[in-house]
């Protein structure tokens, strides 16, 4: 089960990596980067699709093979997640 978390866990932070870089490339194309990675806007969406279908596997076949208490409180975790995401965008700081 540890390695389950830890390629959830990595297959979440590569997907999260993607999409800041895409959200840059479309919000700030004229940003001065140290690096610019040779993949259209394009490439970066379709990069997302592996560690996206990797994390939904991994999530998937957590759940199914996971015992009853612990996919009650994957359940009650994700709900309270929703809900707190929610409740506490309305309290965001505009600039």
């Amino acid at each position: 089960q540890l390695l389950h978390v830890n390629n959830c866990l990595s297959a979440l932070s590569i997907l999260l990596e993607l999409v800041a870089a895409v959200y840059l490339r479309i919000k700030q194309p004229n940003l001065n980067r140290p690096y610019k990675v040779p993949v259209s806007t394009f490439g970066f969406v379709m990069l997302l699709a592996c560690p996206f279908i990797l994390l939904f596997v991994l999530i998937i076949t957590g759940f199914v093979l996971s015992p009853p208490p612990a996919r009650m409180t994957t359940v009650v975790l994700f709900v309270l997640g929703f809900l707190s995401q929610r409740i506490f965008s309305h309290y965001t700081v505009d600039k």
